[in-house]
């Protein structure tokens, strides 16, 4: 077994796909998708040349193991699309929690959303995705421990300085 800590996010997500039974390729795929799940089978689109796509790419597949029954890929019909916004919702969970949120924000990587999504090893669209994800969930904003959390516009607060600043 490997060292979990010295392994990359995406690493950390092959062992995950492994252990469930998995087999994860990098395909050229025929379409124009990203990556493609089935029957215990994930193929990564050979030509994303990001990491951090990847790893959303990765994450989201894992959520269709973990939730979509079924072929899904006609997304017209409104329980495919139900079914895909299942597994982003994993995704989300799995690279962007709202606990990670907090932590990251005080640690440096509050200027903006770029930098945040370059430190959690996502694209920024997948951060503003999940953020909205957040929003649309909770409304507009959560207390989690010691931190109140605003999604839009993202700013995280320490619970003892919000009412210092009133």
């Amino acid at each position: 077994m490997v060292n979990k800590s010295s392994l990359s996010i995406y690493e950390e997500m092959l062992e995950e796909a492994y252990g469930e039974g998995i087999i994860v390729k990098e395909v050229e795929l025929q379409s124009n998708a990203t990556g493609l799940y089935k029957d215990n089978k994930i193929a990564i689109n050979k030509s994303i040349d990001s990491q951090y796509e990847k790893n959303c790419v990765l994450a989201e597949e894992l959520g269709h193991y973990y939730t979509t029954v079924g072929n899904i890929i006609n997304l017209k019909d409104s329980y495919n699309r139900k079914q895909e916004l299942q597994a982003r919702k994993v995704a989300y969970n799995k690279l962007v929690p709202i606990a990670k949120l907090a932590e990251k924000y005080f640690s440096g990587f509050a200027n903006n959303l770029s930098e945040m999504a370059e430190e959690l090893e996502v694209t920024i669209d997948f951060l503003t995705e999940a953020l909205e994800y957040y929003e649309s969930k909770y409304g507009k904003y959560m207390i989690m421990g010691e931190y109140l959390i605003v999604f839009s516009p993202f700013h995280v607060y320490k619970k003892e300085n919000v009412y210092h600043n009133l």
